[in-house]
């Protein structure tokens, strides 16, 4: 049965108003798997609330929602459910079939989830036809479908999205306490586990960021070249405007920077390779920098880095729980 008839069929099936062929279709359908006999549980408690009480329209709708996501009733069968219904009123049915529909339509979705490794990035198409960079070491997950009002992805990591546009559908990524509403733009939301911020970087249309940490429900809607920085401790943000090319350069497979400050120049090299530095001089943040990096291996990268920006890196001993590789640059 698909979800249309589905509903039709569990009404008529409850009143007895269905052919031999229908009954033992929705009978076939109950039994086919424990879900559905939960489903059919929900439905048969409704009925013996609404019958026991003597629905009438000071009963709401809600009233019967709330009691069917609250019960079940195990693993009951076929014609002890049509018997029972057979004495509802019209008015009864009429709740019941929106209740059931709602059961139906939003019965747990099938969620994927797709993460990459150290050093590697992948590109995934949604269901909805957005298309995603994910870099490395990040998870993205997302339902098999997008059958609700919202389209709805979680991360962790950093990923560049390409939304396809929907205006009756937003897309929204959520990542730590926040979210990322769209309705069809292209961003890049940077939110590792074990960063103390996370940003999101605009390149084209609009997205609104909301910050949900501590019930504030903060909003901040941003414009094509700007990017939010959200420190997680604090809880402050600052929006600023920055090169997005560079700062997303890394889905192509390339590091460009055009005028970038070391801070974002270091941050990009360490999500690409999978590593963190730390910073000894905070003097040395505000230098920018122009150049590029495709497919050389690290050591070479850093080595140009000592060379032309009169830096240097010392690879730090590795401590029992760490995530990464970490880097002093002094």
């Amino acid at each position: 049965m698909d979800n249309n008839n589905k509903v039709d069929l569990l009404a008529g099936y409850f009143q007895g108003t269905l052919t031999q062929h229908e009954q033992e279709e929705v009978e076939e359908w109950i039994n086919a798997s424990e879900e559905n006999r939960m489903l059919a549980g929900k439905a048969c408690k409704l009925e013996q609330y609404v019958s026991q009480y003597s629905f009438s329209a000071s009963h709401q709708d809600a009233d019967l929602l709330e009691l069917a996501e609250a019960n079940t009733v195990g693993s009951k069968r076929g014609k002890m459910w049509r018997t029972a219904f057979k004495t509802v009123g019209n008015a009864a049915v009429a709740a019941l079939i929106l209740v059931l529909g709602y059961l139906i339509y939003s019965k747990k979705e099938t969620y994927i989830k797709v993460s990459t490794v150290n050093g590697e990035v992948a590109s995934y198409i949604l269901p909805d036809q957005t298309k995603v960079w994910l870099n490395t070491n990040s998870t993205l997950l997302y339902p098999e479908a997008f059958n609700s009002g919202k389209r709805h992805v979680k991360l962790e990591g950093e990923a560049f999205f390409d939304v396809a546009r929907d205006e009756d559908h937003p897309f929204v990524v959520s990542a730590h306490d926040c979210d990322v509403e769209v309705l069809g733009t292209q961003f890049d939301i940077s939110a590792y586990p074990d960063s103390p911020e996370m940003q999101a970087t605009l390149v084209s249309g609009r997205v609104r960021f909301v910050n949900r940490a501590g019930g504030r429900g903060r909003s901040t809607e941003l414009f094509p070249g700007q990017r939010l920085s959200l420190d997680y401790d604090s809880g402050r943000s600052v929006v600023s405007y920055v090169d997005t090319e560079s700062l997303t350069s890394w889905r192509t497979g390339q590091i460009n920077f055009n005028h970038v400050p070391l801070s974002d120049v270091l941050t990009i090299i360490g999500n690409s390779f999978g590593i963190r530095f730390v910073i000894s001089g905070d003097q040395i943040l505000d230098d920018t920098y122009t150049g590029s990096f495709s497919g050389q291996p690290l050591d070479e990268v850093l080595s140009t880095l000592e060379e032309v920006a009169s830096l240097h890196f010392k690879l730090l001993e590795v401590n029992d729980g760490d995530m990464y590789q970490r880097y002093i640059v002094y």
